[in-house]
């Protein structure tokens, strides 16, 4: 199960350095907000690993000014 953990909090510092990427642009200036489609499976595991319910349409993940939104294909 440490695995489980250990690979969502890697994923969780990729969106970070996305924010930084961002931050480091003309966007930095404004909110930003960003529109992932995944898969059920992906979708299920990320509103799990939330403690959302998994009957959700959507679900939001803010770092700093960017919002990331994940949705069902």
């Amino acid at each position: 199960m440490g695995t489980f953990d250990e690979s969502f909090g890697e994923e969780l510092s990729k969106l970070a350095q996305i924010v930084e990427t961002i931050d480091n642009s003309f966007l930095k200036k404004g909110d930003v907000t960003l529109n992932i489609k995944l898969t059920e499976r992906d979708f299920v595991y990320l509103t799990q690993k939330l403690g959302n319910s998994s009957e959700d349409k959507r679900c939001t993940i803010s770092i700093e000014n960017v919002n990331f939104i994940f949705s069902r294909m």
